[in-house]
């Protein structure tokens, strides 16, 4: 997630590099064992239990690191409609969601889906604004959180005129 949708765009690619980077420093590891642990799970884990979730969102339903590079690489080059992948914004779909999970019978249904694994429908109710508790898919003992990309501020500059103020003005 991210603030609006150029840091979202620029988000994704920033997770593409550093996911490539990984493998990339895997395969050359000289004992063959991987030095990052980057795994799908611990990534997922990651992103939606150790980031906060901003105003703009993005969702994939993936089984592999590989998939999940060839969908950011998608969304990033501009195609809209992309299988597993979900777009949207807390501000433009917060409202219809919310009403639709509001109260014990809305948690109780958001338990419901995570508990059948219905990962596309979490994914899309995510995108569009509602609060998911991701511990509900968890089993055993938590994945290890990675140390990822920082968010991608936009490198707008604002400067603060020091002069005094003239008097008469």
């Amino acid at each position: 997630s991210a603030m609006n949708s150029d840091r979202l765009k620029e988000q994704a690619v920033r997770l593409v590099s550093y996911i490539k980077r990984c493998q990339t420093r895997d395969e050359h590891s000289r004992f063959g064992s991987s030095q990052s642990e980057l795994t799908l799970v611990s990534l997922s884990h990651t992103l939606q239990l150790g980031r906060e979730a901003m105003e703009e969102r993005l969702a994939c339903v993936v089984s592999s690191l590989e998939e999940l590079v060839q969908k950011l690489r998608q969304y990033t080059s501009g195609r809209s409609s992309i299988e597993h992948l979900y777009r949207g914004s807390v501000k433009a779909g917060k409202g219809k969601a919310d009403s639709l999970i509001e109260g014990e019978e809305g948690k109780e249904f958001l338990r419901n889906i995570a508990a059948q694994r219905k990962y596309d429908k979490l994914a899309q109710f995510w995108a569009s604004g509602v609060d998911i508790d991701w511990r509900l898919l968890q089993t055993g003992r938590p994945p290890r959180r990675l140390s990822l990309p920082t968010y991608p501020f936009s490198k707008k500059r604002y400067w603060i005129d020091l002069r005094p103020p003239q008097s008469g003005q």
